[in-house]
C-alpha cells in the first residue's frame, strides 16, 4: 500500500507558499533587480544572496531617509493649504542638502532643476525662531 507519513510530507511540500526573497528579507525593492544590474555592471565575478539582499536594503535605507526628508520640507512648505503636500524634485534636494550624510555622499551629484533652493530651516523654523 501506501505510507501515509511520505503522503503527509508530500501534501505539506505542496501546501508551502512560495515567498521571494523581497518579502523574506522584509524589503520593498526587489533584490533580483539590484542583483541583475550587478551582474551588469560587472561589480564582482560571483555575488552572493546575502550581498544582494544587503545591498538592496542599504538603498531602501537611504531612499527611505531622502523620501523622509522631502516629506518634512514639502509639508513645511505647504503647511496652510489642507490637502497633502506633493513632493517635487526641489524637496528631495533640499532633504538631501540638510542631511549632512546625504549632503556629503551626493556632493559630486548635479540635480538637474531649474529652480534655486534655498536653505531648508528658512520653511522649517517659525519666524521668531529665525530672529533669535
Amino acid at each position: 500500500m501506501f505510507d501515509v507519513a511520505k503522503v503527509s510530507k508530500i501534501m505539506d511540500k505542496s501546501l508551502k507558499k512560495k515567498s521571494s526573497s523581497a518579502s523574506r528579507a522584509q524589503l520593498v525593492l526587489p533584490p533580483a533587480r539590484v542583483r541583475s544590474i550587478m551582474k551588469n555592471e560587472k561589480v564582482a565575478k560571483n555575488i552572493g544572496v546575502s550581498a544582494v539582499i544587503r545591498t538592496t536594503a542599504a538603498v531602501e535605507y537611504v531612499i527611505s531617509e531622502i523620501l523622509r526628508g522631502a516629506e518634512k520640507i514639502a509639508n513645511a512648505k505647504n503647511k496652510n493649504k489642507k490637502s497633502a503636500a506633493r513632493i517635487m524634485p526641489t524637496h528631495i534636494h533640499e532633504a538631501i542638502a540638510a542631511n549632512a550624510d546625504l549632503a556629503r555622499a551626493f556632493s559630486s551629484y548635479t540635480f538637474a532643476s531649474d529652480e534655486q533652493t534655498g536653505n531648508a530651516l528658512d520653511f522649517i523654523l517659525t519666524k521668531d525662531a529665525q530672529k533669535e
